[in-house]
């Protein structure tokens, strides 16, 4: 908000949060922006837009999934390591 209490104009912000899925240390802090519109307690603003994104769960071809540099890998089923790139899947309140 810009001008003093009385005469505060409230301009559109928007704010964008990027790959909101790839770490799970963050799902209830997400959970509380975007579902309740707070942070810490404190009401998150109308005139906040809040955007995010998030990566998909998209599997590696099986060819790509036993390349290593040498390394001898062990061959055990482990979703992780069969990913593209590591996701987390989004707290059940966040999905619409």
């Amino acid at each position: 908000m810009i001008g003093p209490p009385d005469r505060r104009i409230k301009r559109k912000v928007i704010i964008f949060f990027d790959e909101i899925n790839t770490n799970t240390n963050i799902a209830g802090l997400m959970k509380e922006v975007f579902v309740d519109r707070h942070i810490q307690g404190e009401r998150i603003e109308s005139n906040i837009c809040l955007v995010a994104a998030c990566n998909p769960t998209k599997f590696r071809k099986v060819e790509q999934s036993n390349l290593s540099t040498g390394i001898q890998v062990s061959q055990k089923d482990d979703t992780i390591s069969k990913l593209v790139y590591r996701v987390e899947p989004l707290p059940e309140s966040m999905i619409p």
